[in-house]
């Protein structure tokens, strides 16, 4: 039995990663109303859709979605841009509208919710409701390992968040955010 090089054997599991990503593009389209998928999108394996309620979900060429990622549409919509990147173990889930622009860079295990609970009074947490704000996530921002972006955040152009970060509220453009909560600590120059 003829051993093969191991440059030969990944290539060949290049081209099988590829068509499988191509496949789960086409299966993607064809079993879910509410997503439009641009050209070349790369999804991993694993990766999960609910696009429930009228719900709409974008995503444009040349992105890709890493493994074991969640992304959940109720009733909102979610535009994910050009060029973006989404790593692994990240949940993104919209109840109204989560844009992430073009070139975007988002690490393993981010969560992204426009969404949180109502806690107020003693009413049960789990039927008190919830409440919606909008995210933005510009141009070429990133987004570290295990941040959090919570409703209603505006990330700026080119902004970098850090790694298990909680963003509530604006960063504005070119800036560096680190902490819980996010708070600026100098500007890109």
């Amino acid at each position: 039995m003829a051993l093969y090089p191991p440059n030969i054997i990944r290539a060949i599991a290049a081209r099988v990663q590829i068509l499988s990503s191509i496949l789960r593009c086409i299966w993607i389209r064809l079993s879910h109303s509410g997503i439009s998928i641009g050209t070349s999108v790369s999804i991993s394996d694993h990766v999960r859709f609910s696009v429930t309620d009228g719900g709409k979900l974008l995503i444009h060429k040349n992105s890709h979605i890493g493994r074991n990622t969640e992304i959940v549409v109720r009733g909102g919509t979610m535009e994910i841009g050009e060029n973006v990147f989404i790593g692994s173990h990240c949940t993104i889930c919209a109840h109204e509208n989560i844009f992430i622009a073009n070139d975007v860079l988002i690490a393993e295990r981010v969560t992204i919710r426009d969404q949180d609970h109502n806690f107020n009074g003693k009413e049960v947490i789990r039927t008190a409701g919830i409440s919606t704000s909008p995210i933005n996530i510009s141009d070429g921002a990133w987004i570290a390992a295990g941040a959090a972006v919570l409703r209603g955040s505006k990330i700026g152009k080119g902004a970098i968040i850090g790694a298990n970060a909680v963003v509530k509220g604006v960063i504005g453009d070119y800036e560096i955010a680190v902490g819980l909560p996010a708070k600026s600590v100098r500007v890109r120059t």
